[in-house]
C-alpha cells in the first residue's frame, strides 16, 4: 500500500513538472527531461569501463565504426547534446559514467550510424 502511494506521488510530481516545462517553441514542443533531486546513484565505474573495453575491441575490428562514431561524438559536443568532464575537478563519489554503444543502419539514406546512451545502467552487485 505505502508503495503505491509513494508511486502516485512520484508520478503526481512528474506530471507537474511536465507541465510547468512544456514549451511551444518554432513549431516544436519542448519538454524538460524529469530529474529526481534526491538520487542515491552508486558507482557504475567498472561497468563503464567494461562496456568501453568492449567498443574499443570493436573499433579496432572496424576502423571505420571508430571513425564515424567519433564524427557523431564530436558533432554532439558542439551541438550540446553532451558535454565533456574533467573528473580531476569532479567529486569522485557523484560521478555517473553513461555508458554508450552504437545503432548501425545500414538501410537508411541518412543516419546510418545511431549512439544510445544507457542511462539506466547499473552495476550488479555480488552478494557474499
Amino acid at each position: 500500500m505505502t508503495d503505491n502511494i509513494e508511486r502516485e506521488s512520484s508520478e503526481e510530481e512528474t506530471l507537474k513538472q511536465f507541465e510547468q516545462n512544456i514549451r511551444f517553441k518554432n513549431g516544436r514542443y519542448e519538454v524538460k527531461l524529469p530529474f529526481k533531486d534526491e538520487v542515491n546513484m552508486t558507482s557504475n565505474f567498472n561497468l563503464a569501463k567494461n562496456r568501453l573495453k568492449g567498443l574499443t575491441s570493436r573499433f579496432r575490428e572496424e576502423n571505420s565504426l571508430y571513425e564515424n562514431y567519433t564524427s557523431v561524438l564530436d558533432s554532439q559536443l558542439i551541438d550540446g547534446i553532451i558535454e565533456s568532464e574533467n573528473t580531476e575537478n569532479l567529486n569522485q563519489n557523484l560521478i555517473y559514467y553513461m555508458p554508450h554503444h552504437p545503432i548501425i543502419r545500414n538501410d537508411k539514406e541518412t543516419t546510418k550510424l545511431i549512439i544510445v546512451f544507457d542511462a539506466s545502467s547499473k552495476e550488479k552487485i555480488v552478494s557474499r
